[in-house]
């Protein structure tokens, strides 16, 4: 239901990236500890209010299986044991002096037919999906959006937030938002009861920002049209902002390395490396909002290759956060 940012991964670790190679895949090995299989997820989350605190030395456990109908279904308390798993069994290590990134939490994609296909449901269908994604007593606490600038493959449409050729950004106006998105991320904000951390993502500039003039099917940002680019994200969080929704940040460009029959717009790490030094960054600095950069966006098979290629850059490396990848790309 909501749609391509569901599996979406941030990670803000700028030191690793400044590594060797072979010590780039040993951390990276190294903090994958997650793991689950077919038949089950064993997750440790905050009890629901209804439960109280769990007595000394035991914890809550919300499971989820397939086929039985659990869905984060809060159990008894249990007790975490020392000692050696057995074969086949799913094990969690937790080892309180060793520790990795903070997780700001977790979340998914606010898209255009998300937000029409709600509309259409009755009431209280919208209510129960609003709950269970976003209530942190009756749900999962979805405490992270992710919103599409300009539209999307989840759009209907391909549209922009501008009229053609306005450089000018005179015409910028959010109408698409307001119809359905805004309305129902507001919904989202009120059931999680505190602010929700979004950022936002382009698929594609407007068709007469490419070389290719139109937003499908690939090409490339036309080199006279960068600076108005970059500040089209500036106008985005601007109008955001005004509309109640503040940004945390942006992604560069979703998926920068992928021409198919949907938004999208190509960029090399050379080009994204020299688009954020020379226009994203400085621009959005000059407007004076805290707005975060992450790079690449894209499959985890080219990950460190394309942060190396803006690591080794210092004057876009300063500009960049951290990078996102997509769970997805190769054969691990």
């Amino acid at each position: 239901f909501w749609g391509f940012a569901v599996k979406f991964q941030m990670w803000m670790v700028r030191w690793a990236f400044r590594k060797e190679p072979t010590e780039l895949m040993a951390f990276y090995r190294k903090t994958m500890y997650a793991k689950y299989d077919h038949f089950g997820l064993a997750s440790l989350l905050p009890p629901p209010k209804n439960m109280g605190k769990p007595p000394p030395g035991l914890v809550y456990v919300a499971r989820t299986c397939k086929g039985n109908g659990e869905r984060l279904t809060a159990h008894q308390p249990s007790k975490l044991e020392q000692g050696q798993p057995g074969q086949g069994e799913t094990c969690i290590i937790v080892d309180p002096d060793v520790r990795y990134q903070t997780v700001v939490g977790f979340g998914g994609a606010f898209t255009e037919t998300s937000a029409e296909l709600l509309t259409q449901m009755g009431s209280a269908n919208q209510e129960r999906i609003i709950d269970a994604y976003f209530r942190q007593d009756l749900g999962i606490g979805y405490n992270i959006g992710r919103l599409h600038m300009n539209s999307c493959d989840f759009s209907r449409g391909d549209w922009s937030c501008v009229e053609e050729n306005d450089k000018e950004l005179k015409t910028f106006n959010i109408k698409r938002y307001q119809e359905a998105m805004l309305p129902m991320l507001q919904r989202a904000v009120k059931a999680l009861g505190k602010n929700m951390t979004l950022f936002a993502s382009p698929w594609s500039p407007p068709g007469w920002m490419k070389d290719t003039g139109k937003m499908l099917d690939g090409g490339r940002l036309k080199e006279d049209c960068r600076e108005a680019w970059a500040k089209f994200y500036v106008r985005f969080a601007e109008k955001l902002e005004e509309a109640g929704f503040p940004l945390w940040g942006f992604t560069v460009q979703n998926e920068p390395d992928a021409a198919n029959g949907w938004e999208n717009c190509i960029f090399n790490a050379e080009e994204e490396r020299d688009f954020i030094r020379d226009h994203l960054g400085p621009t959005i600095e000059k407007s004076g909002r805290d707005l975060k950069i992450l790079a690449w966006d894209h499959n985890r098979d080219d990950l460190f290759r394309r942060a190396h290629a803006i690591e080794k850059d210092e004057e876009a490396a300063k500009y960049v956060y951290g990078y996102g990848w997509h769970w997805y790309g190769d054969a691990r």
